[in-house]
Order: structure tokens, then sequence, then C-alpha cells
């Protein structure tokens, strides 16, 4: 069974970011995969910086997935800060 994890970049868990990444995961629903949809919000991402370390829950769901949908909103034509680190 493929595991596709959703990964919502947006500040907002009800904005527009979260409805496209829930719709690019609904077809692996449909064919029997497993999904899990995570927002980047709810895990203590510091500023990106030399010595950077994701944290140790986020890179663990991030491991265990097969796939990715990445979903994040776009400010002066590039992805928000939260995304980035």
């Amino acid at each position: 069974m493929v595991k596709v994890l959703g990964i919502v970049g947006s500040s907002h868990k009800d904005g527009r970011t979260n409805k496209l990444v829930t719709k690019a995961i609904e077809g692996s629903e449909k064919a029997g995969g497993q999904t899990e949809i995570i927002y980047l919000i709810d895990y203590d991402i510091p500023q990106w910086s030399e010595g950077h370390k994701t944290p140790r829950e986020l890179k663990e769901i991030v491991d265990k997935a097969d796939a990715y949908v990445l979903g994040a909103p776009v400010y002066y034509l590039d992805v928000n800060g939260l995304t980035k680190d």
C-alpha cells in the first residue's frame, strides 16, 4: 500500500492551500492508498540556519511516506518562509 503524505505549508489550516492539498491526495484514497495530512504550523520548526535540525517527530512522519504532496502559499513570487524552513 502506498502512503501519500500531504504537507500544508500555510499558517491557515482552513485556507486554500489545505483545500488544494486535500483535493490532490483524494485520488490516492480512492485507489486504496493510505493518506495523511500534516500542517507545518503544528511543529516547532526553527528558522533555517547553519546547524538547522528538523523536529524528530516531523522527520519520522516524512520518512514513512512513499510520496508527498506539498502545498505552500506564494508571496512575492516565492513560497512562504514556514515551508522554506
